[in-house]
Formats: structure tokens, sequence, C-alpha cells
């Protein structure tokens, strides 16, 4: 015997849109210790604070994808090195990438569990300031996406 036939509902997941930030970089110069800046033009962002032209406040806690590509321009001095300040923490910035060339790409990637009210903002931990140049574009000297994955304890 078969009981009777419940409400019909929904089926497949329903699709719950994360928060997510899309930038190029433009050229510029970026002082030790001084902050990536982002273009507007073309930036798509969802659900993370962004001030200052340079930093993203977390707003909903979780694991997220922080991937950032520069392109250091060839009249800098060798050794350069950028990583992830959080909460405008300079000394100890996480995921450092580094470079021995004056010139070339440099990529800073990181997995990581983030608070509520989380700042995140890629820094210069060079000694010396740092020229990021376009290539054939305008725009082009980087590339910034931040977007979370998953829940996710409370570690940053």
């Amino acid at each position: 015997m078969t009981g009777s036939t419940g409400a019909i509902g929904p089926t497949g997941p329903s699709y719950i849109r994360q928060p997510f930030a899309n930038l190029n970089i433009a050229e510029q110069s970026i002082a030790n210790l001084g902050a990536v800046t982002y273009s507007a033009a073309g930036a798509a962002i969802n659900g993370l604070d962004y001030t200052d032209t340079n930093t993203f406040t977390v707003k909903t806690p979780g694991i997220y994808v922080l991937e950032c590509v520069l392109n250091l321009a060839a009249d800098n001095d060798p050794g350069n090195d950028f990583a992830i300040s959080l909460n405008n923490n300079l000394i100890n910035a996480v995921a450092p990438a580094a470079s021995a060339a004056n010139a070339g790409p440099i990529v800073i990637i990181r997995v990581q569990s983030y608070l509520a009210n989380t700042t995140v903002k890629i820094i210069n931990r060079s000694g010396h300031n740092i020229r990021l140049a376009n290539g054939i574009n305008a725009g082009s000297a980087g590339h910034f996406i931040f977007y979370r994955i998953a829940d996710a304890g409370a570690v940053t």
C-alpha cells in the first residue's frame, strides 16, 4: 500500500550567487608596502565591499580563492615581492610571490577560509618601488579575481 503523494516542490539545486570580484589592473607605480590599485572600468563585484580602490572586505564568511597576476615592467630593480595583506597587516602578509627578475609576470594564489569583515589587499614588499606595465591593451598590467567557493570554519 502506498501513501498519498506529497506536495510538488522545486527540482534540482537552486542557484546561489557567491561573492566575487573580477577586475583588471592598469599600469601603475607601487611604493614599498603600497597596495595594488584596480581599474573600475569593466569591474564585476558582487557581495564584497570594495573601498579605497585597493581593499576588499569579506561580508560572507567562507572559503575563498584569490588569484592575482601582475606584469612587472622592464625598468624595475631585480628582486620583487608581493603578498596578500589581511586586515592591513603589512608585516605578516601571506601567500608571498617573488621574482628575482626585474620584469615579467608574477602570480599570487591562495585558497583560504576568511571571517566576515576581513580586509584583503595585494601589497608590494620588495623594499623599493615597483612599476606594473600594460601589454598591448590598456588595463592589461594585471588581473585580480577573488571568489567564495564554500562555507567554512572561522579561520583567517
